[in-house]
Parts: structure tokens; sequence; C-alpha cells
């Protein structure tokens, strides 16, 4: 959704023109990138589902302030740390894939993990778009719902972690 809606919700959050909402955009894919390289390094030393964690976290944080903030500032650094959180979950797919199927299959195991990054893409746009239009044109209960499955995503993985533990 917020790869999306990020211009347009930067244009009518705070009436910026479609270049500089551009430019805001900018800050999602520098995010991402970054949170590609930082967020794959952490998981190495730290473990795959405590990154998961901590993503989920901070992606419901950042989604939940683009929810209520109209300022610029705070909206770019929302926007630039839900796209670190983005590159995060992308990084993770990969080693994950491998670490749950093993090297054997990885090519075709890793093609249908990342089929929910594509049902994401699909899905996520159309709520986004939804929940504006069910809400008078306000994008703030589309960012709250994105927070809200960003707060499900932090219960999965710590069941899955206590699991795991349990499990040992």
């Amino acid at each position: 959704m917020a790869v999306v809606h990020a211009s347009p919700i930067a244009q009518e959050l705070l009436g910026l023109t479609p270049e500089a909402a551009g430019f805001v955009v900018g800050f999602f894919v520098v995010g991402m990138a970054l949170g590609k390289v930082l967020w794959g390094a952490v998981s190495d030393k730290t473990g795959r589902y405590p990154v998961f964690f901590t993503l989920f976290l901070i992606s419901a944080t950042a989604m939940s302030a683009m929810s209520c903030t109209t300022d610029y500032a705070p909206f770019v650094v929302s926007v630039s740390i839900a796209g670190l959180c983005y590159g995060g979950f992308l990084s993770l797919i990969a080693p994950v894939t491998a670490d749950s199927f093993g090297q054997k299959y990885l090519g075709i195991n890793f093609g249908i993990m990342f089929l929910s990054i594509a049902i994401a893409g699909l899905i996520g746009p159309v709520i986004g778009a939804v929940m504006k239009d069910t809400n008078n044109d306000d994008y703030a209960q589309a960012f709250l719902f994105g927070g809200i499955i960003n707060i499900i995503g932090v219960v999965l993985v710590a069941v899955f972690m206590m699991y795991m533990k349990l499990k040992k």
C-alpha cells in the first residue's frame, strides 16, 4: 500500500506537487535499499525471527505515525522508516526459506515464499484505496489498518518463536 500510494498520499496530506511527492517517494526507496543491507546483516548476527519481530514493531509504529501527521518532516521520517522495514522484510525471505526448507529446492521454495510480496502488492493498494474512499478521502484509517496488520505479525512471530523454543 505504501509503495503504490506514497506519491498521492504525500500530495494529498502535505499539499505537495507531483514532483515534490516523487521526492518523498525517493526517501522510501532509499530506506528500502538501506533496510535490505542493514536488516540482512542484523539477522545474520541475531537471528531471522527476532528481526522479523522488530521489523513488524517498527513498521507498525511508522504506519501509525503516518496516520496522524500532516507535517513534512515527520511524514518523510515515517515513510523512510517504512521503507527501511520493507527492505528488511525483503532481505529476510531468501534466508528464512533456506533455513526452513534447505538449499536443495531453494529456487522454487523462494519463488513460492515470494508470492506473499506479489499478493501484498495486489491486495495492499486495493485495501488502501477502499479505505480512503470509505473514509471521506482520508488515508489515516488505511495507515492504522496497516499498523494493525503489523501488530498481528508481531503476535504471530512471537507465537512462532515461543513454539520453536518449546520444541527444543
